[in-house]
């Protein structure tokens, strides 16, 4: 029987992705299966990112139906809390079905049942901590985990340290492959990133903004899925110039998010753990 690692939790475009890579390298033989949320954003049908593109790279994705407890009260609060107990039985069905040899969790609601049921079916749980503050979905499951990788010496506070090991944050080949614009002289450039699910705080902030920064800069904006027609909209009133100069796209492949990295003078951005490691190698 081949050999299996089931993956689940947030950060696929990133850490999720280069433990991938690292894994086809060294384990040639081994099955990748990836399960995660059925939306992007809850009471929405948003795509993913891991949905949209892990199929590509020859990877299996298993949606799983999870709710979560919301920190604010809105119309999906209960609906979203009324799905918990479903999400733990569909996870209970598709770890007995898939019976991995190992599961890896990056954190996020949706990973918080299948870390469970691995425990409950006695299979090797290791859990990664991206950020120095833990996240309520770590520290739940890190009561599960049987070891606990920590990108930051500053998360050891909030796990048994008994099961800890500070490995850093992993980044993709192709972001560590990195290199600075090729001509001195090409148009300064602007990233602005929201993540793969859209910053409306950030959206919002550079609509106000952007016809005065595309008169003076090549703008690269990641917009989400949500935000993406609205973007489109507004660059479709711009001048022939302007249109030049502005860039937008909901989602971008994981293996192709470096070509915006490197063409990049500045980076607007959520100072998220991820975005942080990969602007800084």
């Amino acid at each position: 029987m081949k050999n299996k690692i089931l993956i689940t939790g947030g950060h696929a475009g990133s850490t999720a992705y280069a433990l991938i890579q690292k894994i086809r390298q060294l384990r040639t033989d081994w099955e990748i299966v990836f399960v995660g949320s059925s939306s992007a954003v809850e009471g929405g049908k948003v795509p993913t990112l891991e949905n949209t593109y892990f199929p590509e790279l020859g990877i299996r994705y298993i949606k799983i139906i999870m709710g979560r407890i919301q920190t604010k009260l809105t119309f999906w609060t209960i609906p979203s809390i009324a799905k918990i107990p479903l999400g733990f039985l569909q996870a209970l069905y598709i770890i007995y079905k898939e019976k991995p040899n190992v599961v890896v969790s990056f954190g996020g609601y949706s990973a918080v049942p299948i870390v469970v049921a691995s425990k409950i079916f006695r299979i090797s749980v290791i859990i990664h901590e991206q950020t120095s503050t833990a996240g309520r979905a770590n520290l739940l499951s890190g009561y599960f985990a049987d070891k606990i990788a920590l990108s930051r010496r500053e998360s050891l506070k909030y796990y048994p340290k008994k099961k800890c090991v500070v490995i850093g944050n992993p980044v993709s080949e192709e972001v560590a492959s990195c290199r600075n614009k090729k001509y001195e002289k090409m148009k300064n450039a602007i990233l602005v990133a929201g993540g793969s699910r859209g910053s409306r705080v950030i959206n919002e902030n550079i609509k106000q903004i952007l016809p005065k920064l595309v008169k003076k800069f090549v703008v690269y904006h990641q917009t989400g899925t949500m935000n993406y027609s609205e973007f489109i909209k507004i660059r479709s009133g711009m001048n022939k110039v302007c249109k030049k100069n502005y860039h937008p796209f909901p989602l971008v492949e994981m293996w192709n998010w470096y070509k915006y990295l490197q063409s990049s003078d500045f980076i607007i951005s959520r100072s998220g753990a991820n975005i942080v490691s990969e602007t800084i190698c």
